[in-house]
């Protein structure tokens, strides 16, 4: 949702409301990545729009697991969307734990953003959603400054209606733990829930 990260803006999440993080890294960094060794979807991943962060801001502190404790799992990395962007169509969400498997922007300026990697989880259960967000996986230190926590995690109680997903959070582990509402679109099948929030397009998987 746009709670938390958004392939057009940074960092505000999973619903964990989330909005995917996308921005364009710079030649000089990409040229410190190439020094250092990294594959070529590494350094597509990495944000080089602010200061390097130190290893300290990579840091995932789960001592204390708030709200639930689902892992993010693999790591994916963002892309832009060709053509037309796909239309909700709505559903029966089935119960159970969802990977994230797909993350698309279809705003005509994602190009000139590049891509970054992002991994998520989420578990739907009888109007409850529980989510767990990964802003920076591969913990890439060319990258900016975070303005949110690395992970973040939240609870929601939901409900559908016709194509609509909304959710009210009844817990919160990241931007001061201020709860929010939230509303975003979907499309559900048997194996797949299809979240859109505005351009941004997020495909789950249905965990066997």
């Amino acid at each position: 949702m746009n709670r938390v990260l958004s392939l057009v803006s940074i960092v505000t999440v999973l619903w964990i409301p989330f909005e995917f993080i996308a921005c364009s890294a710079s030649d000089a960094a990409t040229a410190k990545l190439e020094e250092a060794g990294a594959t070529s979807s590494e350094r597509d991943s990495s944000d080089a729009s602010a200061a390097p962060r130190t290893m300290a801001n990579c840091v995932v502190d789960d001592s204390v697991m708030r709200c639930n404790s689902l892992l993010p799992g693999a790591a994916i990395t963002t892309t832009c969307g060709q053509g037309a962007q796909p239309k909700a169509m709505g559903g029966v969400i089935l119960a159970g734990t969802y990977q994230l498997t797909a993350a698309t922007d279809y705003d005509s300026s994602c190009p000139s953003r590049g891509h970054h990697a992002i991994a998520g989880k989420i578990m739907y259960r009888a109007g409850v959603l529980e989510e767990v967000w990964d802003n920076d996986p591969l913990c890439m230190l060319d990258a900016g400054p975070l303005t949110s926590p690395r992970r973040q995690r939240s609870t929601s109680t939901v409900s559908t209606e016709d194509v609509d997903f909304k959710g009210q959070e009844t817990c919160r582990s990241f931007n001061g733990n201020a709860l929010t509402s939230w509303s975003e679109n979907y499309t559900a099948t048997a194996t797949t829930l299809v979240i859109t929030s505005h351009t941004d397009v997020r495909t789950y998987t249905l965990d066997p």
